[in-house]
């Protein structure tokens, strides 16, 4: 195993060992990223930041003879095709807080875990056995058995079996920490607003959503403490919602979604010619034979390119992709005209904060533009909700901008 191996970050602070020909990760137990189609694993390689003459370092003795080719496609095409890789290091994301103070909590990791992606993290200094004491034993057997996955010292034991002796498990814990096996940190902690129908605030994990590691976020903002992403408990489970008062998810009609509503059943003309123009692909392929349709989500679509000067928006939570892939060219006026003019539903991103991008000085940007089709959320006890859809939307190729840092929306509305 090579110890030496270089480590490449990508926006989000997430580490990745480099490795490159036969050399061997410095350790067994990491997870390899496979990406074999050559377009994501381009946006791979572009999200990790790295410089053109950092990569003719790092691929020393791998460079392309093809002088058309960018230094980023050579390392893509050698990604997907296996002659280097990448593996994920643990991250401090992945672990899950355990709450001790008030907005602060404790996380557990393992030895080398990385955590530039969580803002202010203390590493907490374990010099002897009296300091890892000190935190082991305010655990109960719950949360020791959850700081025993997060730093990977329960491989021998399966979740959901009977649950070890308390003492021995502080003990294994305790030695972990002062050998530097493990470690502890210190973070910010808040609850997820109330989402459920008890009222009761959601308990915030560190664990991320899957899909949502596309784009950096900007900075957070510090002007409130709100948390917008929620757990929606409504609705069928692969679609869930939050019921309003009105007894409807937010902004959506309830019934069957008329025919007007609905998206295109096909690309629109000359999409492939428009495409190798350089308008943005409204079915790429995102993985081997499966393909986005994001063509299925505009009632109308033509190709634009727009001028220098313009300015367009876009709606985020705390996850969702910043440089994301649908834009519009105003901001809505609040959650519940955002939700039904622009057909999002509540799984999909819930608000809170928007950004923007001016379209610099040059050729301008080619993006498609038309109507939003509707949305029908699953039938669920008997219930039908769409939501209507109707506003003008732009569909840009992801990570292809670079927007401003995320700034809350301030809409009444947005907790909702």
């Amino acid at each position: 195993m090579d110890h030496n191996n270089p480590i490449v970050y990508d926006a989000f602070g997430q580490a990745y060992e480099l490795i490159i020909g036969h050399n061997q990760p410095s350790n067994h137990s990491l997870v390899a990223c496979v990406i074999g189609n050559h377009e994501l694993a381009l946006q791979f390689i572009a999200g990790l930041g790295l410089a053109d003459h950092q990569w003719r370092r790092l691929l020393n003795g791998l460079e392309t003879s093809n002088p058309h080719q960018s230094v980023l496609a050579r390392a893509a095409s050698l990604f997907s095709n296996g002659l280097i890789r990448f593996f994920k290091l643990p991250n401090l994301i992945d672990a899950t807080p355990i709450p001790v103070d008030q907005g602060k909590a404790l996380v557990f990791s393992a030895q080398g875990t990385q955590a530039r992606s969580i803002s202010g993290a203390e590493n907490i200094a374990i010099k002897k056995r009296t300091d890892a004491e000190k935190y082991v034993g305010v655990l109960s057997q719950e949360q020791l058995e959850q700081a025993l996955r997060d730093t990977g010292l329960d491989i021998s034991h399966p979740q959901n079996t009977t649950p070890r002796d308390p003492t021995h498990t502080q003990e294994m814990l305790v030695k972990a920490l002062v050998s530097g096996d493990a470690s502890v940190w210190r973070i910010d902690h808040r609850p997820h607003a109330p989402s459920n129908k008890s009222g009761v605030a959601d308990v915030s994990t560190a664990a991320e959503i899957p899909g949502n590691r596309e784009v950096p976020l900007g900075p957070e903002p510090t002007t409130s403490a709100t948390v917008y992403k929620r757990e929606h408990t409504d609705g069928a489970t692969r679609d869930p919602y939050t019921l309003q008062t009105d007894g409807k998810p937010l902004g959506a009609k309830e019934g069957v979604m008329p025919a007007e509503c609905f998206g295109l059943d096909e690309l629109p003309d000359r999409h492939a010619q428009l495409v190798a123009e350089g308008f943005p692909d409204l079915n790429f392929e995102y993985q081997p034979g499966q393909f986005a349709s994001d063509y299925k989500n505009f009632s109308t679509a033509e190709p634009v390119v727009l001028s220098p000067g313009t300015k367009i928006y876009r709606i985020v939570d705390e996850k969702a992709a910043l440089a994301g892939s649908y834009w519009a060219l105003a901001l809505p006026a609040g959650k519940a005209e955002w939700r039904s003019n622009y057909a999002v539903k509540d799984s999909w991103n819930d608000n809170g904060y928007f950004t923007e991008y001016t379209i610099p000085e040059g050729e301008g940007l080619k993006v498609w533009k038309g109507r939003t089709a509707g949305q029908e959320y699953l039938q669920h006890n008997n219930n039908e909700f769409y939501l209507e859809g109707g506003d003008e939307q732009l569909f840009l190729m992801r990570d292809s901008i670079s927007p401003l840092p995320k700034k809350h929306t301030k809409w009444e509305d947005a907790k909702l």
